[in-house]
């Protein structure tokens, strides 16, 4: 059997230890309000405040979380439209991150496109 990664061992995957490293980081949340999902093979914790913590799984997942942060930063830099603020980055590759404000159903607008494309430009010139 092979060992897993150093960092991956050290990545919560339950409630109790996900609010100990929330904890570390100075985010105080009760174990009890936490609901681990699975998304995209990495975990995905809702916090108040409109907050997300992401934590891989996996070291594909590590990198993958490494490239959404560059990539949140520059849009953040670049674009006038929200996107979701890293508000937290631990060393272990876990982040907690902003939510954008507002209600959105992005599977809606991506079903919605091919009849309404007309839809699609205001999205294409938000920058």
């Amino acid at each position: 059997m092979l060992d897993a990664p150093a960092y991956a061992r050290a990545v919560p995957i339950d409630a109790i230890a996900i609010a100990a490293a929330l904890r570390e980081a100075g985010i105080d949340v009760a174990a009890g309000i936490l609901a681990p999902e699975s998304r995209d093979g990495r975990i995905v914790v809702a916090l108040p405040g409109g907050r997300l913590a992401w934590f891989p799984t996996s070291d594909e997942d590590h990198a993958r979380l490494a490239r959404e942060r560059r990539v949140l930063r520059v849009l953040a830099e670049h674009c006038r439209f929200a996107v979701p603020r890293i508000l937290h980055e631990s060393p272990a590759g876990w982040d907690v991150r902003a939510r954008v404000p507002g209600r959105v159903d992005p599977w809606a607008v991506y079903q919605r496109l091919p009849a309404e494309p007309e839809g699609a430009i205001p999205i294409a010139c938000a920058r």
